[in-house]
């Protein structure tokens, strides 16, 4: 199991990828563990149903120099009307400005130039 992480606020787990501190490869494949994007991985006990947990898993996949933009960043700022859903209930993706690094597009998130 991942160590809490202080800087995040309680209940949210940063995805680690495998090794030290994470999952072995065998464990990763197995129940206990859930895939959050290409080489991160969550205990499976984590849901994805808090729109904050899902920002923490495509943080990971920010570059030195990117962010996280759109709706995601304001609903981190607590702004009180993103909830990343569109009208009729469906996930948005988390958008990543990636700066000057490509990072291609995963399942729940977004390249932005």
């Amino acid at each position: 199991m991942p160590e809490p992480d202080s800087d995040l606020p309680t209940g949210l787990v940063r995805p680690v990828r495998c090794g030290p501190g994470g999952p072995t490869r065998k464990q990763a494949r197995g129940p206990s563990w859930r895939r959050t994007s290409h080489g991160f991985y969550v205990p499976a006990s984590v849901s994805d149903d808090d729109v904050r947990q899902r920002i923490v898993e495509a943080s990971v996949l920010v570059p030195t120099g990117g962010a996280i933009t759109g709706w995601a960043a304001l609903c981190w700022m607590r702004g009180r009307w993103f909830d990343g859903r569109t009208a009729s209930g469906d996930r948005l993706p988390v958008t990543i400005v990636s700066g000057t690094r490509d990072i291609r597009a995963q399942a729940g998130m977004r390249p932005s130039g």
